[in-house]
């Protein structure tokens, strides 16, 4: 943390506010904001008239990228270290298993200072998943492509750290039987369901 890349090295300004921050993983759809705590530190005490919404955004996959809302600090007896509280509002239409995946909470260069006006540069300071369970639908008998076994099989293997589920819509399907070219890897917790007991030969 506070490093900046300079002719290959690493120079780091002690004097600089170091900053942790930690959010819950988001494992259920919802429409309702992430909270992201962040602990400061500094031995001249931050800046308290410094911390805003601009302090922080969070990145993540298929390019995100969002600011964030201030919501207060809380601090001791002095401001060596303050906690301070953010928002993350959830994207339009709410959270779901197509923003699975892990995201940096990422601290803005030049926001947040020391009363000596010691600031920080640019760094992640922490990071949280998102992992929402998916239900994958089969809807025909191909090898590959959308609607396939394979492809459901594909989009379950990445979505990590939770459990999807995959069914077969065998009135899509034409039938019951589906063959393969070559072997699927199975590489995450899945379940595989038949409607109404219908049995699928693979």
């Amino acid at each position: 943390i506070n490093g900046t890349i300079d002719v290959g090295a690493v120079e780091f300004n002690p004097a600089a506010p170091s900053a942790i921050a930690t959010s819950a993983k988001i494992t259920t759809a919802s429409s309702g904001a992430a909270t992201i705590t962040v602990t400061y530190r500094s031995t001249a005490g931050i800046n308290l008239a410094t911390l805003g919404s601009s302090d922080i955004r969070v990145t993540g996959p298929n390019s995100f990228d969002a600011p964030v809302t201030y919501v207060g600090e809380v601090h001791g007896a002095d401001t060596k270290l303050v906690t301070a509280t953010y928002t993350l509002a959830a994207p339009s239409g709410g959270w779901n298993g197509s923003h699975n995946g892990t995201y940096s909470i990422v601290l803005q260069s030049g926001q947040v200072a020391d009363l000596s006006g010691a600031s920080n540069t640019t760094d992640i300071i922490g990071v949280f998943t998102i992992a929402i369970a998916q239900n994958f639908v089969v809807t025909n008998t191909s090898d590959s492509g959308a609607g396939s076994l394979r492809d459901a099989i594909e989009q379950a293997n990445a979505s990590i750290e939770t459990t999807d589920s995959i069914t077969f819509d065998t009135v899509q399907m034409g039938s019951n039987t589906i063959n393969f070219n070559f072997e699927i890897a199975i590489t995450d917790s899945v379940n595989v369901n038949t409607p109404n007991s219908t049995d699928v030969t693979v």
